[in-house]
């Protein structure tokens, strides 16, 4: 005897002790997605999607299955599709948007979304342009260790907040002089 089998409209447990039998019916919860990533993400950066803290509340019939899809903003490829835990490289600007699906099975499914922007190279402080209030970012924060891979005033990505990041922002400054408004 198979001591467990399922079916369409819920998951049936049959346990044997001792030569006796007892039926449980339990009957199927669809599992909860939790997509998450940064909000925001150094252009050029390697971002880290999560879909870890999804679960199913019964934990049957299946493990669970992951789905990513790209919903809009610039392409990018995911290291893998069908992983908790892909990631991607933000080539460029723009607001990327992902979905995650997460199923437990045939029956179930669930979804949520994730959106990670991604600023023009140096715009430090999200006005859309790069100008001396994103190269005073910088430089108060001269010779420091950047925040995390994603930290915006490290324009190279070497982990660290150096005076070759102000170099570069200065070169891509979007007004003349690298003025502010």
């Amino acid at each position: 005897l198979d001591p467990q089998s399922a079916d369409q409209s819920g998951v049936e447990i049959r346990r044997f002790v001792r030569g006796l039998a007892t039926i449980q019916q339990v009957q199927n919860q669809p599992p909860l997605s939790l997509a998450s990533g940064p909000s925001l993400a150094r252009q050029g950066s390697v971002i880290a999607l999560n879909g870890a803290g999804s679960y199913d509340p019964d934990k049957f019939p299946r493990p669970l299955g992951y789905i990513w899809k790209q919903l809009s903003g610039p392409t990018a490829t995911l290291s893998d599709w069908y992983s908790a835990t892909p990631t991607f490289v933000a080539s460029q600007q723009g607001q990327y948007t992902f979905t995650l699906t997460v199923t437990d099975g045939p029956t179930f499914v669930t979804s949520s979304e994730v959106n990670i922007k991604a600023p023009i190279l140096g715009d430090i402080d999200g006005d859309s342009d790069v100008d001396n209030s994103d190269l005073a970012k910088i430089t108060s924060a001269l010779n420091t260790k950047a925040s995390g891979l994603n930290d915006l005033r490290d324009l190279n990505g070497d982990g660290m907040i150096t005076a070759l990041d102000a170099r570069k922002l200065v070169t891509l400054c979007t007004r003349p002089r690298c003025a502010t408004q």
